[in-house]
């Protein structure tokens, strides 16, 4: 097609990486697994299919809103959302898709599941029927569609809506609530059912870090004036799943220095967990996570969401500024007890 030979003259690519690239196959002269290692292709291809599934999303709107003028266009956002849906959840279904494809199917399913799911909530003015709206479509991306990428949007999407919608309506216990989110992700990475869930569970992991972070309301942070029972309730829970975790390392700790600092680690990470905010001790249990599996990712994001937790914690203090720095210096000097009697209980001698 002469359209992809001026695509890649203008750009300086190869053509048949891009024709690989586009039909999912390996050219001839080209070794299996070549496209997949340019990833400037991949990029290019993926970045033209989101955009382009946008502006399709965004022509279909235009007609809604601007063309048809309806008076209650709820019905027309729920039957253009679920035919954009539709053909891009058909499109991911073919066995054989090229990497232009495979992302614009995507593109394609996710703005539908947003188009019906948010059109409808906005007109109706409630977060919570967006949400319900959404949840049909991500049980059925994670059960039938075979994209990670797609389950990743569609579940973050809703499990995020509902939050909101638990927040804005003032529900009890809302901490404890997202608290019972990251137990069930936490339960879904360590044992995974056959069906793919793990966007699902990374989705349920991170909605009460990663809300705390944009919404001050549900921080919690003074530990001698909280008002929220949620808070505790969150609290208790993040230190029991710490605690599975740690009983889950503890086999591997065969020598008796292994152990004790396993068990001081473990003394002193619950009194984390107690002191800190919820979302700082959801943070610690997302990098105890991260220690078990073995995930780089993980591991990135719980120390990002720790430092920031335990930077607002000493922000938000109502203390003086010598007051803090004693704190710190307390803090200090316990760690450095900590040390002296794993080194004691050890056997061993500090290097100085």
């Amino acid at each position: 097609m002469a359209a992809i030979e001026d695509f890649c003259r203008a750009l300086d690519l190869e053509e048949a990486a891009v024709r690989a690239a586009l039909t999912g196959d390996s050219p001839g002269d080209t070794p299996a697994g070549e496209a997949t290692r340019l990833w400037y292709v991949q990029g290019i291809l993926g970045l033209g299919a989101w955009i382009s599934g946008i502006i399709l999303v965004t022509f279909g709107v235009t007609l809604i809103v601007l063309v048809f003028d309806l008076d209650d266009p709820i019905f027309a956002f729920l039957a253009l959302g679920m035919s954009f849906f539709g053909a891009g959840f058909a499109l991911l279904r073919r066995r054989r898709q090229g990497i232009f494809k495979r992302q614009f199917s995507v593109a394609l399913a996710a703005a539908g599941i947003a188009l019906a799911a948010g059109g409808a909530g906005v007109e109706i003015e409630e977060i919570w029927v967006i949400a319900l709206i959404s949840l049909p479509f991500a049980v059925l991306v994670a059960w039938k569609a075979p994209s990670r990428t797609l389950q990743a949007l569609a579940s973050a999407f809703t499990v995020l809506l509902a939050a909101l919608a638990l927040l804005e309506n003032e529900v009890p216990f809302f901490l404890g609530v997202t608290a019972l989110a990251l137990a069930a992700g936490t339960l879904l990475l360590l044992r995974p059912p056959r069906l793919e869930l793990r966007p699902t569970a990374v989705a349920l992991l991170l909605c009460g870090p990663i809300l705390s972070v944009f919404h001050d309301g549900v921080l919690g942070f003074r530990l001698w004036d909280e008002v929220d029972p949620g808070a505790w309730v969150a609290r208790v829970i993040h230190v029991a799943v710490f605690v599975w975790l740690i009983s889950l390392l503890w086999p591997q700790a065969t020598t008796r220095p292994a152990r004790v600092e396993l068990a001081v680690f473990a003394a002193t990470a619950t009194a984390l967990c107690l002191i800190m905010p919820p979302g700082g001790s959801g943070a610690l249990v997302i990098m105890a996570l991260a220690f078990v599996l073995g995930s780089r990712l993980l591991a990135l994001l719980g120390s990002l969401l720790q430092i920031y937790f335990v930077w607002r914690f000493y922000y938000d203090l109502d203390l003086t500024l010598l007051d803090k720095s004693l704190m710190m210096m307390a803090a200090g000097l316990v760690m450095l007890a900590l040390w002296g009697a794993i080194l004691r209980a050890t056997g061993r001698e500090g290097d100085g």
